[in-house]
């Protein structure tokens, strides 16, 4: 009878699997994180097109889009009051939070927001609104969506605002001149200005007696004579730096929830404002302040005026800057033509 012998696997074979295992492991390493990244993207586009959608309802009510923000002056030492991504709350099943908020008080200066370092007074009527977390607003792809932090500048620059991952298209912009965010009067801009911008006023009601002082008042359906499905109203800003320069979508002031597409600046498509201040350009920090980025590969996505939603490369054509400050643009490029209005520039397919 032979003696009994127990079966295994030898060191050597044991290492083999492992090898095995681990490359295996390599390998689909990759097919699983572009698999996440494909579904957090849908997540950010399902977002765009939830707030795309909820921009066509409030004008279906309104008769007109919302301001893109509201101050009673022109940048930049005057205290802000309502913006548009409040006042869509309501049409992204945000009802309870949108009657939380008083919009006839300032949204980042007493009475209606208290500094952060003071024990929260009866008068920080709408900090709590704009400290708090609204899925919707937040890229999935985003890490620095959805965090309680102050921003960088302005009057709430000592009080906390909850971050964000998208911003709204005010227009067109060159060589970091005026921008439709702080209610300037710059005649090229205003007549490059997007769907939503900053007017002039202090209350949400802007339809009775809501005047910019550029002479126009918030954008109706019908005045975007470049056609709907050619103007872009929303788009992703992401930032890998500068934390306190991120998207804010309960601020209003200048361009922490809208930004402006800089003509013949690549830099400010990128996610990451310091590399693109680092880079430097005409209008210096500027175009960085009110830029746009993301951390999908390739595409920065944005929600158009006609409820849809797509994907445009970032290296899309921008036009070419002026050669100074006092020549305003020839050529705008593809995506400067899509962010306004009724320039009636003719746009080729950007996707």
């Amino acid at each position: 009878m032979r003696p009994f012998r127990l079966k295994a696997f030898t060191l050597v074979e044991l290492l083999v699997v492992i090898a095995i295992i681990g490359v295996l492991v390599g390998l689909l390493l990759p097919a699983v994180q572009a698999a996440r990244e494909a579904a957090r993207r849908m997540q950010c586009s399902n977002n765009l097109k939830q707030m795309g959608l909820a921009l066509h309802n409030y004008e279906s009510t309104y008769k007109t889009f919302p301001a893109g923000g509201v101050t009673p002056g022109t940048c930049c030492g005057t205290p802000s009051a309502g913006n548009w991504a409040l006042s869509i709350l309501p049409f992204i099943e945000q009802t309870n939070l949108y009657n939380q908020y008083n919009f006839a008080l300032w949204n980042d200066s007493l009475p209606g927001r208290a500094p952060t370092a003071a024990v929260r007074p009866i008068t920080d009527v709408n900090g709590p609104v704009v400290e708090s977390i609204v899925a919707t607003y937040n890229c999935p792809s985003d890490p620095g969506a959805g965090v309680l932090e102050r921003p960088e500048s302005g009057e709430g620059s000592n009080k906390l605002y909850r971050t964000s991952s998208y911003r709204a298209v005010s227009g067109a912009g060159y060589r970091g001149l005026a921008w439709m965010d702080s209610n300037q009067t710059d005649a090229w801009h205003t007549a490059n200005r997007g769907v939503l911008f900053t007017v002039e006023g202090t209350h949400l009601n802007r339809i009775a007696s809501g005047y910019a002082l550029h002479g126009a008042r918030e954008t109706r359906i019908g005045g975007i004579t470049d056609g709907t499905s050619n103007t872009i109203v929303l788009g992703e800003f992401h930032t890998l730096t500068a934390p306190r320069r991120r998207s804010f979508w309960g601020y209003t002031y200048t361009s922490y929830n809208q930004s402006t597409i800089s003509i013949g600046q690549p830099r400010h498509l990128i996610a990451d404002y310091n590399r693109c201040v680092a880079l430097g350009g005409a209008g210096t920090s500027n175009p960085c302040k009110r830029g746009w980025g993301s951390f999908h590969t390739g595409v920065l996505q944005w929600a158009f005026a006609d409820g849809s939603v797509r994907a445009i490369s970032t290296t899309v054509d921008l036009g070419i800057q002026p050669a100074a400050d006092n020549i305003r643009p020839t050529v705008m490029g593809v995506l400067p033509a899509l962010a306004t209005i009724s320039s009636g520039e003719v746009v080729a397919n950007a996707e």
